[in-house]
């Protein structure tokens, strides 16, 4: 239930799944993030790049999952809805 709130920032290649989500927040976190909603194929169903401190996306109802990453990596793999994601365990 924590997630990265207390974190300090995101190391770069790195990210948090949150399985279940719909929607998240960022409250009393320190830096921004990019957001990425996933459903049940691995298929990317909203982008939300550079998610600043203390806000909170809609709900995505097709979305089973949230992947949280370091902020500007949505642009740097170009990232897009409809994209199909392959996700490995480290």
């Amino acid at each position: 239930m924590v997630g990265l709130l207390g974190k300090r920032g995101l190391e770069p290649d790195t990210g948090l799944l949150i399985f279940p989500s719909q929607a998240i927040h960022t409250v009393a976190m320190r830096f921004p993030i990019d957001v990425v909603f996933i459903d049940r194929q691995w298929r990317v169903v909203h982008v939300r790049p550079a998610m600043v401190p203390y806000r909170t996306t809609g709900i995505h109802w097709k979305a089973r999952c949230v992947l949280e990453l370091p902020s500007g990596q949505i642009a740097q793999t170009s990232t897009a809805v409809g994209d199909q994601l392959s996700i490995e365990e480290l």
